[in-house]
């Protein structure tokens, strides 16, 4: 939407649901502060290119059932990004604000995705997967990384890898920062056009 791109406050407001829903979900895994270490410091990006390159989807406030009507206030997220090197779909920066929790908005907002990605994946004759990534501690139990792990497979994503964060091709610079023993596990959707 080009009035999005163009529209510092909205920009803003995603920044802040992104940098809030990391900070929260990322207690004891990273040192994001929500000031001047934040989620966002470390995006390949920023997010207004990402709007421009179409790579953002939104959720926002006032929507009725599951059709969503467009304000300033965005209150989901998610990102499609094309990995370049393997021409994959990555799922990143999900976030749900918190105050919306619980009402299956996270799960409302990544079915579209995933409908979105086969519609695509119809329409093309490239094989491409739709995959995500979680960075989950090692050595202990995180309650919310745990609840996403079982989560994404609900969805339909399998777990396909696994492997330590200064292996990660974007991310390994997370390695020196890391507040505990991590890795990266990393899902595929598996389609089915049935």
């Amino acid at each position: 939407d080009l009035q999005l791109l163009n529209d510092i406050e909205f920009q803003t407001k995603l920044t802040n649901l992104i940098n809030l829903s990391y900070y929260e979900g990322e207690q004891g895994i990273l040192p994001w502060d929500n000031d001047k270490h934040k989620r966002t410091d470390v995006l390949s990006k920023t997010i207004k290119d990402q709007i421009n390159d179409g790579e953002i989807f939104c959720l926002f406030e006032n929507f009725e059932s599951a059709k969503l009507t467009k304000s300033k206030n965005p209150i989901g997220t998610v990102r499609l990004e094309v990995c370049p090197e393997t021409n994959n779909v990555i799922v990143g920066q999900f976030a749900i604000s918190s105050e919306f929790r619980g009402q299956k908005l996270g799960t409302l907002l990544m079915n579209h995705v995933i409908q979105h990605f086969k519609k695509i994946m119809r329409a093309e004759s490239e094989d491409r997967k739709l995959k995500i990534e979680l960075l989950k501690p090692l050595e202990s139990s995180h309650a919310f990384k745990d609840f996403l792990h079982v989560w994404y497979q609900k969805l339909g994503f399998k777990l396909v890898s696994r492997f330590p964060v200064d292996q990660h091709p974007v991310y390994s610079e997370l390695s020196r920062i890391t507040l505990c023993h991590c890795e990266f596990l990393e899902y595929e959707y598996k389609f089915d056009f049935d």
